[in-house]
């Protein structure tokens, strides 16, 4: 068996809080002023529509595809 992997140190980020830094490349993260149950809802509505953007074209459904 494999040894039990201990959890990665945090990403570096940038002086500003707005990315982080991945294999040398820059990722967004979400507004750092965001109080965190604001940051937990505007997550939640973001994925929802990109799960129904993904199940409008799974369905081949322009007016869903709109409406998402």
């Amino acid at each position: 068996m494999s040894p039990a992997k201990t959890s990665s140190p945090a990403p570096l980020r940038t002086p500003d809080g707005r990315y982080i830094v991945v294999r040398g490349r820059l990722w967004r993260t979400s507004n750092p002023g965001l109080e965190p149950a604001e940051r937990d809802l505007q997550v939640k509505a973001l994925m929802a529509a990109r799960r129904a953007v993904r199940a409008a074209l799974a369905t081949d459904d322009p007016k869903a595809l709109k409406a998402a």
